[in-house]
Protein backbone atom coordinates (compact mmCIF):
# COMPACT_ATOMS: atom_id res chain seq x y z
CA UNK A 1 0.00 0.00 0.00
CA UNK A 2 1.41 3.35 -1.11
CA UNK A 3 0.41 7.00 -0.77
CA UNK A 4 1.53 9.85 -3.01
CA UNK A 5 4.28 12.43 -2.54
CA UNK A 6 6.12 15.06 -4.57
CA UNK A 7 8.95 13.03 -6.10
CA UNK A 8 10.39 13.53 -9.57
CA UNK A 9 10.21 10.70 -12.08
CA UNK A 10 12.70 7.96 -11.27
CA UNK A 11 13.59 5.71 -14.17
CA UNK A 12 14.35 1.98 -13.84
CA UNK A 13 17.94 1.03 -14.57
CA UNK A 14 17.24 -0.07 -18.16
CA UNK A 15 15.83 3.36 -19.11
CA UNK A 16 19.04 5.31 -19.65
CA UNK A 17 17.63 7.49 -22.42
CA UNK A 18 15.25 10.44 -22.58
CA UNK A 19 11.58 9.47 -22.62
CA UNK A 20 9.49 12.20 -24.21
CA UNK A 21 6.30 12.53 -22.17
CA UNK A 22 3.94 14.86 -24.01
CA UNK A 23 0.85 13.37 -22.38
CA UNK A 24 2.36 14.08 -18.95
CA UNK A 25 2.88 17.71 -19.95
CA UNK A 26 -0.84 18.09 -20.70
CA UNK A 27 -1.95 16.97 -17.20
CA UNK A 28 -2.84 19.33 -14.35
CA UNK A 29 -0.56 19.54 -11.31
CA UNK A 30 -2.51 16.99 -9.25
CA UNK A 31 -2.46 14.55 -12.15
CA UNK A 32 1.26 15.06 -12.70
CA UNK A 33 1.89 14.26 -9.04
CA UNK A 34 -0.16 11.07 -9.38
CA UNK A 35 1.57 10.13 -12.64
CA UNK A 36 5.04 10.47 -11.11
CA UNK A 37 4.17 8.52 -8.01
CA UNK A 38 2.49 5.68 -9.88
CA UNK A 39 5.33 5.42 -12.39
CA UNK A 40 7.92 5.34 -9.59
CA UNK A 41 5.96 2.58 -7.84
CA UNK A 42 4.65 0.49 -10.68
CA UNK A 43 7.62 -1.79 -11.33
CA UNK A 44 7.25 -3.18 -7.78
CA UNK A 45 3.62 -4.04 -8.60
CA UNK A 46 1.80 -2.61 -5.58
CA UNK A 47 -1.80 -3.76 -5.31
CA UNK A 48 -3.10 -0.39 -4.15
CA UNK A 49 -1.84 3.16 -4.64
CA UNK A 50 -3.55 6.00 -2.79
CA UNK A 51 -3.80 9.37 -4.52
CA UNK A 52 -5.15 12.55 -2.88
CA UNK A 53 -7.66 14.97 -4.38
CA UNK A 54 -8.10 13.35 -7.77
CA UNK A 55 -11.34 12.38 -9.53
CA UNK A 56 -11.94 9.10 -11.36
CA UNK A 57 -11.98 10.93 -14.70
CA UNK A 58 -8.67 12.61 -13.89
CA UNK A 59 -7.26 9.24 -12.85
CA UNK A 60 -8.27 7.74 -16.19
CA UNK A 61 -6.34 10.50 -17.97
CA UNK A 62 -3.30 9.75 -15.78
CA UNK A 63 -3.56 6.04 -16.55
CA UNK A 64 -3.74 6.66 -20.30
CA UNK A 65 -0.82 9.09 -20.12
CA UNK A 66 1.28 6.47 -18.32
CA UNK A 67 0.44 3.84 -20.94
CA UNK A 68 0.97 6.05 -23.96
CA UNK A 69 4.05 8.02 -22.87
CA UNK A 70 6.09 4.97 -21.93
CA UNK A 71 6.58 2.52 -24.79
CA UNK A 72 8.91 0.49 -22.55
CA UNK A 73 6.23 -0.10 -19.89
CA UNK A 74 4.69 -3.55 -20.45
CA UNK A 75 3.24 -4.68 -17.13
CA UNK A 76 0.02 -2.63 -16.99
CA UNK A 77 -3.14 -4.23 -18.34
CA UNK A 78 -5.59 -2.13 -20.34
CA UNK A 79 -7.85 -1.41 -17.38
CA UNK A 80 -7.76 -0.70 -13.64
CA UNK A 81 -10.07 -0.55 -10.63
CA UNK A 82 -10.52 2.19 -8.03
CA UNK A 83 -12.26 3.00 -4.79
CA UNK A 84 -12.99 6.45 -3.38
CA UNK A 85 -12.87 7.38 0.30
CA UNK A 86 -13.18 11.05 1.10
CA UNK A 87 -10.28 12.91 -0.53
CA UNK A 88 -8.45 9.67 -1.33
CA UNK A 89 -8.73 7.59 -4.47
CA UNK A 90 -7.38 4.05 -4.22
CA UNK A 91 -5.90 3.15 -7.61
CA UNK A 92 -5.74 -0.63 -8.13
CA UNK A 93 -3.83 -1.53 -11.31
CA UNK A 94 -4.13 -4.85 -13.09
CA UNK A 95 -0.89 -6.46 -14.20
CA UNK A 96 -0.11 -8.68 -17.15
CA UNK A 97 3.00 -10.26 -15.60
CA UNK A 98 4.64 -10.72 -12.23
CA UNK A 99 7.03 -8.00 -11.06
CA UNK A 100 10.08 -10.12 -11.88
CA UNK A 101 8.73 -11.04 -15.33
CA UNK A 102 7.86 -7.41 -15.99
CA UNK A 103 11.35 -6.14 -15.21
CA UNK A 104 12.88 -8.87 -17.37
CA UNK A 105 10.54 -8.25 -20.31
CA UNK A 106 10.91 -4.48 -20.15
CA UNK A 107 14.68 -4.79 -20.00
CA UNK A 108 14.74 -7.18 -22.95
CA UNK A 109 12.43 -4.90 -24.93
CA UNK A 110 14.68 -1.89 -24.44
CA UNK A 111 17.78 -3.96 -25.21
CA UNK A 112 16.25 -5.20 -28.47
CA UNK A 113 15.17 -1.69 -29.42
CA UNK A 114 18.67 -0.34 -28.72
CA UNK A 115 20.17 -3.04 -30.93
CA UNK A 116 17.90 -1.98 -33.79
CA UNK A 117 18.63 1.73 -33.37
CA UNK A 118 22.34 0.92 -33.17
CA UNK A 119 22.20 0.09 -36.88
CA UNK A 120 21.86 3.83 -37.53
CA UNK A 121 25.37 4.33 -36.15
CA UNK A 122 26.14 8.07 -36.28
CA UNK A 123 23.15 9.21 -38.32
CA UNK A 124 22.03 12.70 -37.29
CA UNK A 125 19.29 13.54 -39.79
CA UNK A 126 15.80 13.30 -38.29
CA UNK A 127 14.14 12.32 -41.56
CA UNK A 128 16.55 9.44 -42.20
CA UNK A 129 16.02 8.16 -38.65
CA UNK A 130 12.26 8.40 -39.10
CA UNK A 131 12.33 6.34 -42.31
CA UNK A 132 14.44 3.79 -40.44
CA UNK A 133 11.87 3.55 -37.62
CA UNK A 134 9.01 3.21 -40.10
CA UNK A 135 10.76 0.42 -42.01
CA UNK A 136 12.01 -1.37 -38.88
CA UNK A 137 8.51 -1.67 -37.39
CA UNK A 138 7.05 -2.80 -40.73
CA UNK A 139 9.80 -5.39 -41.12
CA UNK A 140 9.23 -6.84 -37.64
CA UNK A 141 5.47 -6.98 -37.54
CA UNK A 142 2.19 -7.80 -39.24
CA UNK A 143 -1.19 -6.43 -38.24
CA UNK A 144 -3.26 -8.71 -36.01
CA UNK A 145 -4.19 -9.79 -32.52
CA UNK A 146 -1.68 -11.39 -30.14
CA UNK A 147 -1.14 -11.64 -26.38
CA UNK A 148 0.66 -8.30 -26.44
CA UNK A 149 -0.82 -6.76 -29.58
CA UNK A 150 -1.79 -3.49 -27.86
CA UNK A 151 1.73 -2.65 -26.66
CA UNK A 152 5.28 -2.60 -27.99
CA UNK A 153 5.86 -6.26 -27.10
CA UNK A 154 3.40 -7.21 -29.82
CA UNK A 155 5.81 -5.78 -32.40
CA UNK A 156 9.10 -6.86 -30.82
CA UNK A 157 8.19 -10.27 -29.36
CA UNK A 158 4.96 -11.56 -30.91
CA UNK A 159 5.58 -10.00 -34.33
CA UNK A 160 1.87 -9.17 -34.48
CA UNK A 161 0.18 -6.02 -33.20
CA UNK A 162 -2.71 -3.61 -33.58
CA UNK A 163 -2.46 0.15 -34.02
CA UNK A 164 -1.55 0.91 -30.39
CA UNK A 165 1.23 -1.70 -30.52
CA UNK A 166 2.61 -0.20 -33.74
CA UNK A 167 2.45 3.29 -32.23
CA UNK A 168 4.08 2.43 -28.90
CA UNK A 169 6.86 0.42 -30.55
CA UNK A 170 7.52 3.34 -32.89
CA UNK A 171 7.53 5.79 -29.98
CA UNK A 172 10.10 3.70 -28.11
CA UNK A 173 12.35 3.71 -31.17
CA UNK A 174 11.82 7.45 -31.65
CA UNK A 175 12.80 8.07 -28.01
CA UNK A 176 15.99 6.10 -28.57
CA UNK A 177 16.63 8.10 -31.75
CA UNK A 178 16.19 11.35 -29.75
CA UNK A 179 13.12 12.31 -31.78
CA UNK A 180 10.13 13.74 -29.93
CA UNK A 181 6.80 12.01 -30.57
CA UNK A 182 3.54 11.19 -28.82
CA UNK A 183 0.54 8.98 -29.49
CA UNK A 184 -2.67 10.41 -30.95
CA UNK A 185 -5.97 8.65 -30.26
CA UNK A 186 -8.97 9.11 -32.52
CA UNK A 187 -10.90 7.31 -35.22
CA UNK A 188 -10.14 6.29 -38.79
CA UNK A 189 -12.29 5.20 -41.69
CA UNK A 190 -11.82 1.50 -42.42
CA UNK A 191 -14.01 -0.28 -44.98
CA UNK A 192 -16.43 2.62 -44.99
CA UNK A 193 -16.91 2.91 -41.22
CA UNK A 194 -15.18 4.76 -38.39
CA UNK A 195 -13.22 2.72 -35.89
CA UNK A 196 -10.98 3.59 -32.95
CA UNK A 197 -7.40 4.15 -34.03
CA UNK A 198 -4.01 5.33 -32.76
CA UNK A 199 -1.09 6.93 -34.57
CA UNK A 200 1.68 9.41 -33.71
CA UNK A 201 2.58 13.04 -33.94
CA UNK A 202 6.32 13.33 -34.56
CA UNK A 203 8.63 16.34 -34.51
CA UNK A 204 11.04 16.40 -37.45
CA UNK A 205 13.48 19.26 -37.91
CA UNK A 206 11.47 21.38 -35.49
CA UNK A 207 8.08 20.82 -37.17
CA UNK A 208 5.22 18.55 -36.12
CA UNK A 209 3.65 15.98 -38.46
CA UNK A 210 1.16 13.13 -38.33
CA UNK A 211 2.79 9.71 -38.76
CA UNK A 212 0.75 6.49 -38.93
CA UNK A 213 3.00 3.41 -38.76
CA UNK A 214 0.05 1.02 -38.98
CA UNK A 215 -1.29 2.45 -42.21
CA UNK A 216 2.23 2.71 -43.63
CA UNK A 217 2.72 -1.04 -43.19
CA UNK A 218 2.06 -3.03 -46.40
CA UNK A 219 -0.83 -5.47 -46.09
CA UNK A 220 1.04 -8.32 -47.76
CA UNK A 221 4.69 -9.14 -47.20
CA UNK A 222 7.33 -11.63 -48.17
CA UNK A 223 11.10 -11.67 -47.97
CA UNK A 224 11.11 -8.87 -50.58
CA UNK A 225 9.03 -6.43 -48.52
CA UNK A 226 8.36 -3.08 -50.14
CA UNK A 227 7.82 -0.41 -47.51
CA UNK A 228 4.94 2.07 -47.51
CA UNK A 229 4.87 5.79 -46.78
CA UNK A 230 1.31 6.92 -47.57
CA UNK A 231 0.78 8.30 -44.05
CA UNK A 232 4.29 9.58 -43.44
CA UNK A 233 4.43 13.15 -42.13
CA UNK A 234 1.04 14.54 -43.06
CA UNK A 235 -0.54 17.83 -42.09
CA UNK A 236 -3.69 17.83 -39.98
CA UNK A 237 -5.64 18.87 -43.09
CA UNK A 238 -4.29 15.91 -45.07
CA UNK A 239 -4.81 13.24 -42.42
CA UNK A 240 -8.29 14.50 -41.60
CA UNK A 241 -9.53 13.01 -44.87
CA UNK A 242 -9.35 9.58 -43.20
CA UNK A 243 -8.63 10.22 -39.49
CA UNK A 244 -10.94 12.10 -37.13
CA UNK A 245 -12.08 12.66 -33.54
CA UNK A 246 -8.60 13.58 -32.30
CA UNK A 247 -7.32 16.57 -30.33
CA UNK A 248 -3.76 17.87 -30.47
CA UNK A 249 -2.13 19.99 -27.75
CA UNK A 250 -2.32 23.73 -28.41
CA UNK A 251 1.40 23.94 -29.15
CA UNK A 252 1.33 21.17 -31.77
CA UNK A 253 0.44 22.50 -35.21
CA UNK A 254 0.83 19.98 -38.01
CA UNK A 255 0.91 22.38 -40.95
CA UNK A 256 4.39 21.96 -42.44
CA UNK A 257 5.01 19.87 -45.58
CA UNK A 258 8.82 19.97 -45.83
CA UNK A 259 9.29 16.45 -44.43
CA UNK A 260 6.24 14.91 -46.10
CA UNK A 261 7.68 11.73 -47.65
CA UNK A 262 6.83 12.32 -51.29
CA UNK A 263 7.76 15.99 -51.23
CA UNK A 264 11.06 15.34 -49.44
CA UNK A 265 12.02 12.65 -51.98
CA UNK A 266 11.00 14.55 -55.11
CA UNK A 267 8.01 12.29 -55.78
CA UNK A 268 5.26 14.93 -55.62
CA UNK A 269 3.82 15.36 -59.10
CA UNK A 270 2.16 18.37 -60.65
CA UNK A 271 0.75 18.89 -64.12
CA UNK A 272 4.06 20.50 -65.12
CA UNK A 273 6.56 17.97 -63.74
CA UNK A 274 4.93 14.52 -63.61
CA UNK A 275 6.36 13.22 -66.90
CA UNK A 276 9.96 13.79 -65.82
CA UNK A 277 9.42 12.51 -62.26
CA UNK A 278 7.67 9.30 -63.36
CA UNK A 279 10.16 8.52 -66.11
CA UNK A 280 13.23 9.13 -63.91
CA UNK A 281 11.84 7.24 -60.92
CA UNK A 282 10.66 4.19 -62.85
CA UNK A 283 13.94 3.88 -64.70
CA UNK A 284 15.83 4.11 -61.40
CA UNK A 285 13.82 1.59 -59.37
CA UNK A 286 13.70 -1.19 -62.01
CA UNK A 287 17.48 -1.52 -61.88
CA UNK A 288 16.90 -3.73 -58.82
CA UNK A 289 13.85 -5.97 -58.63
CA UNK A 290 11.36 -6.38 -57.06
CA UNK A 291 10.68 -2.67 -56.83
CA UNK A 292 8.01 -0.08 -56.29
CA UNK A 293 7.72 3.38 -57.80
CA UNK A 294 5.38 5.55 -55.74
CA UNK A 295 4.10 9.05 -56.43
CA UNK A 296 1.75 11.59 -54.91
CA UNK A 297 -0.23 13.84 -57.26
CA UNK A 298 -1.50 17.35 -56.68
CA UNK A 299 -5.09 16.37 -57.47
CA UNK A 300 -7.31 13.35 -58.03
CA UNK A 301 -7.85 14.57 -61.59
CA UNK A 302 -4.12 14.35 -62.32
CA UNK A 303 -3.89 10.94 -60.62
CA UNK A 304 -6.64 9.61 -62.89
CA UNK A 305 -5.04 11.15 -65.98
CA UNK A 306 -1.61 9.68 -65.30
CA UNK A 307 -3.02 6.26 -64.37
CA UNK A 308 -4.93 6.17 -67.66
CA UNK A 309 -1.87 7.17 -69.66
CA UNK A 310 0.39 4.63 -67.97
CA UNK A 311 -1.92 1.62 -67.98
CA UNK A 312 -4.73 2.14 -70.48
CA UNK A 313 -4.43 4.53 -73.36
CA UNK A 314 -0.76 4.80 -74.33
CA UNK A 315 2.59 3.01 -74.54
CA UNK A 316 4.35 5.58 -72.37
CA UNK A 317 5.30 3.11 -69.62
CA UNK A 318 6.65 0.60 -72.15
CA UNK A 319 8.82 3.30 -73.68
CA UNK A 320 10.14 4.24 -70.24
CA UNK A 321 11.05 0.63 -69.43
CA UNK A 322 12.62 -0.02 -72.81
CA UNK A 323 14.74 3.08 -72.24
CA UNK A 324 16.86 1.22 -69.66
CA UNK A 325 17.06 -2.08 -71.58
CA UNK A 326 20.84 -1.79 -71.96
CA UNK A 327 21.15 -1.71 -68.13
CA UNK A 328 18.52 -4.27 -67.19
CA UNK A 329 18.51 -6.67 -70.14
CA UNK A 330 14.70 -6.62 -69.92
CA UNK A 331 12.15 -5.39 -72.42
CA UNK A 332 8.89 -3.91 -71.19
CA UNK A 333 7.08 -7.17 -71.88
CA UNK A 334 9.47 -9.06 -69.56
CA UNK A 335 8.20 -7.28 -66.41
CA UNK A 336 5.35 -8.33 -64.18
CA UNK A 337 3.60 -5.05 -63.43
CA UNK A 338 0.82 -4.26 -60.96
CA UNK A 339 -0.38 -0.98 -59.55
CA UNK A 340 -2.64 0.49 -56.89
CA UNK A 341 -4.08 3.93 -56.27
CA UNK A 342 -5.19 5.71 -53.10
CA UNK A 343 -7.83 8.31 -53.87
CA UNK A 344 -7.69 9.71 -50.33
CA UNK A 345 -4.03 10.56 -50.68
CA UNK A 346 -3.83 10.85 -54.52
CA UNK A 347 -1.06 8.25 -54.51
CA UNK A 348 -0.05 5.83 -57.25
CA UNK A 349 2.18 2.83 -56.52
CA UNK A 350 3.59 0.73 -59.38
CA UNK A 351 5.09 -2.67 -58.55
CA UNK A 352 7.67 -4.36 -60.76
CA UNK A 353 8.95 -7.94 -60.72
Amino acid sequence: MKSDWEDDISEPVFVDFTVHRKHFEELNETQKRAYKFIYNSIFAHPGKIYIKNISPDEMLEVFEALKYDNGHLLCLADDFSYLESGSLLCFMPNYTHSSEECLSLCGTLVSDAKEIVGMLEDENEDFVKEVFVNDSVARMCVYGESDNSSNAAGVFFDKKAVCSGYSLASKLLFDLCEIESFTVSGKAIQDGKKEGHMWLAVKIDGQWYHFDPTWNDPESKDENIIYGYRYFNLTTEEISKTHSDFVLPDDVLCVATDAQYYIRNGLYCTQENWLDIVEHTVQSVVLSLPACAAFEFESSKLLDKVSDRLFVSSTFLAKVLNGVYKYTGKKASDYEIAYSTDSDRNILEIYFK
